[in-house]
């Protein structure tokens, strides 16, 4: 028994401490995606309550264990506040824009509205001012479909060999809840002719205008991060990969000592969606696509009996899980610079060139969206994650009930950029060929970095090109998340049937004072199976 207790803590210790070392990157505002952990997958607790050893119990005159059972399950996060500071730069919910950069005017203010196509024709007189807000939301909804057979056992059915399959089939919608208010519409976008070097030319041949930023955040020319409101493109729906895993039971004793332990290995096969990035916190059906190894254990022992007419069972889960690298597309800022990826850029210099030959108001606005630059191929290695359930498990003639912990740690995504343009450079705010290294979302001439960077000339374009060493890969992947759910159940089981059935109901609460993105969250389920 001692060599089994030993391997269990070595099961626990050593993947999380494999996490802990991974797991540098601590930063959680600003990010671009942000991957939620699925419910209904091995070790969660809407899948372990009453699925466990001692309900699979045979039909009577059949030589083979078999079990099924269906789990509805339901889930929706709570705390807004958090999901709206990990995507929006700064880490403040409240986003105030502004046309003009002159804050002595305008006042404070977080993000250029001309940097997303909100421009009007008097940006100096009469600017636009808006205030937009995030309100983030996560909901699942699904069933789960389980099986459980044995494949063999020793003699006096001690231990024996298992396989077990599950296949939770959901929806998964987010929405984020834009909201703006706008302060000054600035007399409408601007629309017409504009002057160039030489004559006028219609303002629609060099840039896209718009009356609003919930207008920008969907425009056209936009391939990448959009923010929208349109509740079919923010659902999804589909099975969130299948998991299929042999198990040995070492060891299960009867009464009096009623005790059990088993290994289990495994495979994740994906058969969710897979990341596009073409929306700002789209939905996402398991694990993006990755295939993944899981291995684990459970232990289970008798702590207390009631008169023979009810048990207390301690039940230990072990549950790790390793997900392999794939390329995906992800959108990512400039290091220090949050929401970068949305500041207009020169693809390179002849667009610079472009801009400077035309001339007049027009030459300011040749440019090329930066959210189509800065949304990359990039290979995306989930790595390690780790799940503890301990339960203390109440046992009567026909019923059980469970109460219980779940611990679950996972490393940071690593994020490797497949391959960046070479020659891009950030649109100083006067355009005309003129570009700006410290660029920022706000474009503030008082921003002291600013100030002492002078915008930069044509001439001296490659000075301000952005490298592959630049960029914050980091504000493209999933930080290391450490998260807590407490859960409750309680169901009823008739064991001494010819096919012995159960049913139950439960609910749970997840949360995290680590990061924001382990969103708090409810879950419920109602589950029920059979023996045969």
């Amino acid at each position: 028994m001692k060599r089994y207790i030993v391997v269990l803590l070595l099961g626990i210790t050593i993947p999380c401490m494999i996490i802990a070392r991974d797991s540098d990157d601590t930063e959680d505002t600003g990010r671009s995606y942000l991957g939620i952990r699925p419910m209904a997958q091995l070790a969660s607790p809407e899948i372990l309550s009453q699925w466990r050893y001692s309900q699979l119990k045979q039909k009577e005159d059949t030589c083979t264990e078999r079990m099924f059972q269906a789990v509805f399950f339901a889930s929706k996060t709570t705390n807004a506040a958090d999901l709206a500071s990990y995507f929006s730069p700064f880490g403040v919910r409240r986003l105030r824009v502004s046309e003009d950069t002159n804050t002595a005017m305008v006042g404070d203010f977080e993000l250029l509205s001309s940097f997303f196509g909100v421009i009007t024709g008097a940006p100096t007189e009469n600017p636009f001012l808006s205030v937009i807000s995030l309100c983030p939301t996560h909901s699942e909804i699904g069933i789960d479909f389980g099986y459980r057979q044995e494949l063999w056992q020793n003699e006096d059915e001690t231990a024996g060999l298992y396989f077990y399959v599950t296949a939770p089939i959901m929806n998964v919608r987010n929405n984020l809840h834009f909201r703006e208010t706008i302060l000054n519409d600035g007399g409408g976008r601007l629309t017409g002719e504009i002057s160039t070097g030489t004559g006028t030319i219609d303002v629609s041949e060099v840039v896209d205008t718009f009356d609003s930023m919930r207008e920008a955040f969907n425009q056209k020319g936009w391939n990448f991060g959009k923010i929208t409101s349109n509740k079919d493109k923010m659902s999804k729906t589909g099975i969130a990969d299948i998991t299929a895993v042999i198990e040995y039971r070492w060891l299960e004793l009867m009464a009096p000592h009623d005790c059990h332990i088993e290994t289990y290995g495994g495979f994740l096969i994906p058969t969710g969606n897979k990341v596009k990035g073409h929306y700002l916190f789209e939905p996402i059906v398991g694990h993006g696509q990755h295939w993944g190894i899981v291995w684990g254990s459970n232990f289970g022992v008798k702590i207390w009996e009631i008169e023979d007419s009810c048990k207390i069972r301690a039940e230990l889960t072990n549950h790790s899980m390793y997900l392999f690298s794939k390329t995906q597309v992800r959108s990512f800022d400039v290091k220090g610079r949050p929401w970068s990826r949305y500041i207009d850029v020169y693809l390179n210099l002849a667009q610079a060139q472009e801009a400077a030959a035309l001339g007049g108001q027009a030459g300011t606005f040749v440019s090329t969206p930066g959210i189509n630059v800065f949304t990359q191929a990039v290979d995306v290695t989930p790595g390690l994650s780790h799940v503890i359930n301990s339960a203390i498990v109440f046992d009567g003639d026909c019923w059980q009930g469970e109460i219980g912990y779940n611990f679950y740690a996972r490393a940071s995504e690593l994020v490797e950029l497949c391959r960046f343009p070479d020659d891009v450079a950030f649109v100083a705010v006067r355009g005309l060929g003129f570009t700006q290294p410290l660029q920022d979302i706000a474009a503030k001439p008082d921003d002291e970095s600013l100030v002492n960077s002078p915008d930069v000339p044509l001439s001296m374009y490659d000075r301000s090109v952005i490298k592959e060493d630049d960029l914050d890969l980091a504000s493209a992947a999933t930080p290391a998340i450490l998260s807590n759910i407490l859960y409750a159940s309680l169901g009823i089981q008739a064991e001494y049937n010819d096919y012995p059935v159960f049913g139950n109901i439960g609910a749970s609460y997840e949360f995290s004072d680590r990061t924001k993105a382990a969103p708090q969250r409810w879950g419920i389920w109602i589950k029920g199976g059979v023996s045969f």
